[in-house]
């Protein structure tokens, strides 16, 4: 009964039928006992701007016992339209928890563009994330990375990195945003020497993209 008054409430709100209030209600369901709901939140909750609804996503990620799956709806809420209630003290502290850290940089990117994150923050959690031995903490160093200012030995560290799907993601976005003069000469200096055949076919594909932005 309370999983279809969720169902009917999710539509509602889609169709802009239903309040804030609503809202929060549809939250504290989807990230209540016996969670797992997230399913709810790309077609309402995300669109749905409330202070409250984000304070209270926060509360949910500074909580150790925390369950994933509350940690991603948490996550999807604070990606959105409530980005901009995520103050640079809270990102800073929030970042600590590296093994989400991928899910993470999508709420800093979307508080960079809803209300402007300090460059000074963005590079303490870029760097704090890639100097992780977590996987997923280096890729979303990696992504936070693409909002800042370019910066070379960063990138050699990226492409240097043990991971390929590291190494990828970074030819990937120096391809796309990075400095060219400089980021022809890191991928250059790696391309060589690279082992796995995907990513080196990223690599001579950005090489070729970037020598285009080069010459116009």
């Amino acid at each position: 009964m309370r999983d279809s008054a969720a169902a009917m409430l999710s539509v509602a709100l889609d169709a802009g039928l239903a309040d804030t209030a609503a809202a929060l209600a549809l939250f504290r369901w989807a990230t209540g006992p016996g969670n797992g709901r997230s399913w709810v939140l790309p077609q309402s909750l995300a669109k749905v701007r409330s202070e409250k609804i984000a304070t209270e996503a926060i509360g949910l990620l500074r909580r150790e016992a925390t369950s994933d799956d509350v940690r991603n709806t948490a996550i999807d809420v604070l990606s959105g339209v409530n980005a901009g209630f995520v103050d640079d003290q809270t990102l800073v502290a929030l970042a600590s928890r590296e093994a989400q850290a991928e899910q993470f940089a999508r709420v800093v990117g979307a508080a960079h563009e809803w209300r402007g994150v300090s460059q000074e923050v963005l590079v303490e959690i870029r760097n704090r994330w890639m100097g992780s031995k977590i996987l997923e903490a280096r890729l979303g160093s990696v992504a936070v990375a693409g909002l800042t200012t370019f910066s070379a030995p960063y990138w050699r560290l990226v492409i240097q990195d043990e991971a390929a799907r590291v190494r990828a993601e970074g030819v990937r976005l120096l391809a796309k945003e990075g400095d060219p003069h400089p980021s022809v000469r890191i991928i250059s200096e790696k391309v060589v020497t690279e082992q796995v055949n995907v990513v080196k076919a990223e690599m001579l594909m950005a090489l070729g993209k970037l020598v285009l932005r080069i010459e116009g």
